[in-house]
C-alpha cells in the first residue's frame, strides 16, 4: 500500500519535494548494513533528490526495506531471493548528469555487471 500524501499522513514528515534541482540532493537515505545498496554505495547513508509526495506503506510480499529517509518513509526496497532487484524512491539518473553526485554512478554500474551475467 502507498501513503497517498506523505505531508498529510506521516507526522513528522520531511521535505519529500524539493524545490531546487533534481541534479542536487535534498535530503539523507539511510542504507541497512547488509544490503545491496549498502554494498553498492560503500556506506550507510547517501545524499538523495526527492521528488514525491507518496511512497511505501505496506512493504509487498518478498521485500525487505533497505533504505529510509530520517522520518522513517521507505526510500529502498530489495528482493533477497532474486539476483537483482532493487528498487529507490529518488532519482540517480538526475544525480549523476554533472558533477554534483558521482557516488550514484555505482548504481547504474551495479545494474550493467548483473545484466552481463
Amino acid at each position: 500500500t502507498l501513503y497517498q500524501d506523505l505531508r498529510s499522513q506521516v507526522e513528522g514528515c520531511i521535505r519529500h519535494q524539493q524545490q531546487q534541482s533534481s541534479h542536487y540532493a535534498s535530503h539523507k537515505a539511510m542504507m541497512t548494513e547488509g544490503s545491496k545498496l549498502h554494498a553498492i554505495y560503500g556506506s550507510t547513508e547517501v545524499m538523495v533528490n526527492s521528488f514525491h509526495h507518496q511512497a511505501v506503506k505496506d512493504v509487498g510480499e518478498g521485500l525487505v526495506v533497505t533504505a529510509r529517509a530520517s522520518d522513517g518513509v521507505v526510500e529502498g526496497l530489495e528482493k533477497p531471493d532474486h539476483p537483482y532487484f532493487i528498487a529507490v524512491q529518488w532519482h540517480p539518473e538526475r544525480q549523476v548528469e554533472g558533477p554534483h553526485h558521482p557516488e550514484h554512478k555505482p548504481l547504474f554500474q551495479s545494474f550493467v555487471d548483473a545484466c552481463r551475467k
